[in-house]
């Protein structure tokens, strides 16, 4: 598990890089522009990633759509949430894909914010092209969480 700060530079290379290998993605991945995205995020502090049974041999689709819905919820910890802490988690299932960012941001509620933003609906409909769901847990006051599932044919998890 790594856990950079959002306001460093070479820490959140790192968590792009670590992602990118997970996913499989080492070529053609700008890593930096994923970085600048969240560099000088202010007051958030720590990005722990952890990633549990994730098999090999992701298909590209999925590996890519994966990596850019993380890089815009980022986009959106940092431009919206106040957060002091985030964390991003992926998980290998029987069947699939589990990903989920949360923040202890300043929340929202999810009927008004499905209408108006824009990163959310960017998010859904890259999901909706490899088959995957979005649900989205949040409140005024209590911070966020993007749990996101997507399918995938039966493929070896290494361990």
């Amino acid at each position: 598990m790594y856990a950079p700060s959002l306001t460093s530079g070479r820490p959140l290379m790192r968590v792009c890089w670590t992602l990118a290998v997970v996913l499989g993605l080492i070529a053609g991945v700008p890593c930096g522009a994923f970085s600048q995205t969240i560099a000088g995020a202010g007051p958030i502090y720590a990005l722990p990633f952890s990633h549990e049974a994730v098999p090999a041999g992701l298909p590209d689709d999925v590996a890519l759509c994966l990596f850019r819905v993380v890089q815009e919820a980022l986009r959106n910890v940092v431009k919206h949430s106040a957060a002091t802490d985030a964390s991003i988690q992926l998980r290998g299932q029987e069947h699939g894909l589990a990903l989920s960012i949360t923040d202890n941001g300043v929340g929202f509620d999810v009927d008004d914010i499905r209408t108006k933003g824009l990163g959310l609906l960017s998010i859904s409909e890259r999901l909706q092209t490899v088959g995957g769901r979005l649900d989205i847990s949040s409140r005024p006051g209590s911070g966020t969480q993007l749990e996101i599932v997507v399918p995938l044919a039966v493929i070896p998890v290494l361990q």
